[in-house]
């Protein structure tokens, strides 16, 4: 009886473990999906692709926000980041009225005329910060999974491989 006994635990024992390591090896066989890497880039320029017109929703286009910015100041919350990216500027609240500017000319190309790296005020800190300040309270982060791919886009095919590019596009 106790042969019995302890065979039968012996397989059951052995079945939970099949089990365990068929879930694990399951797991090790996702990929995550990462835009332009693993899946189609659904967003190839860019800052358009995402800020862009959402008719019942709202207007994210950079060119509206730069005018809301210019014309009625830039919010609280967009304007502590900006602190936090930019400590040493002085920031005024307000953005100067370069819509038409954005409108016409790609994006963000065209903001690293005021906005380039070694300015004050260089525009990848301010986005950084932007794009991933909050952790899931972050519409980046939570709708679209934070990957850098989003903006960037990772140079695979040509040398020097591994290099990565801003993404550009012109509004619509």
């Amino acid at each position: 009886m106790q042969k019995k006994l302890l065979l039968a635990t012996i397989v059951g024992a052995l079945f939970i473990m099949a089990a365990v390591t068929m879930v694990y090896a399951e797991e090790a066989k996702k990929v995550p999906e990462i835009p332009g890497i693993t899946v189609k880039d659904a967003h190839p320029n860019g800052c358009v692709d995402c800020h862009r017109n959402v008719p019942d929703r709202a207007d994210y286009r950079l060119s509206t926000k730069i005018t809301e910015w210019a014309t009625k100041g830039v919010d609280d919350e967009i304007m502590e980041r900006a602190k936090a990216a930019w400590p040493t500027a002085s920031l005024s609240g307000k953005h100067p009225n370069v819509a038409g500017m954005i409108k016409s000319q790609k994006i963000p190309t065209t903001c690293l005329s005021c906005h380039g790296e070694d300015s004050s005020k260089p525009l990848y800190r301010v986005l950084h910060t932007i794009h991933y300040t909050g952790g899931a309270d972050n519409h980046f982060i939570s709708s679209y999974k934070g990957f850098c791919t989003q903006c960037h886009s990772v140079n695979l095919k040509k040398p020097p491989t591994g290099t990565m590019e801003v993404k550009i596009g012109k509004e619509s």
